[in-house]
């Protein structure tokens, strides 16, 4: 069994490094695209992630595309009002999971990553430079979190 992390995530724009990451949210599966559960929990997150609001405002004032589309997703309210988390909280929070799904399945393979247009996503995790990147970056081994898998599973058409 191979699990996988479908992963997506928010931003103001396609520029890593330049545009903020808003959210990310992942779900951990098997194969099959099951849940992967343990005690009625299934291993998943969405968070929101903590940056300074007027940045956000002045980059998304630069397209009127993402700014609509964020809004109508009410995702600059929920940013507003919180919670909002670290990005680094995020990715340990997702390493942990990780961790207790390869006990529950056994497979200690480096989990695949998926998701749709998943290698822009992995491109502006690496940018950020913390947990997230840590784990994307397949040319090392880390001692603190699970290393991805260098292969990517785009759902995209």
């Amino acid at each position: 069994m191979t699990l996988h992390v479908v992963l997506d995530i928010e931003t103001t724009g396609l520029r890593p490094g330049v545009d903020p990451i808003l959210e990310v949210a992942w779900k951990i599966v098997d194969n099959d695209l099951n849940d992967i559960v343990k005690d009625d929990f299934t291993f998943c997150g969405s968070m929101l992630i903590n940056n300074d609001i007027s940045k956000v405002n002045e980059l998304l004032s630069e397209n009127a595309y993402v700014f609509n589309m964020h809004t109508g997703s009410g995702l600059l309210r929920d940013l507003a009002v919180g919670p909002v988390y670290d990005l680094d909280f995020a990715g340990r929070v997702l390493s942990e999971q990780l961790a207790i799904a390869q006990g529950v399945t056994g497979d200690y393979a480096s989990p695949k990553l998926a998701g749709y247009s998943i290698d822009f996503d992995r491109k502006m995790l690496l940018a950020t430079g913390g947990v997230f990147a840590e784990m994307l970056d397949t040319s090392r081994e880390s001692d603190r979190h699970p290393n991805f898998h260098h292969r990517l599973l785009d759902v995209s058409g």
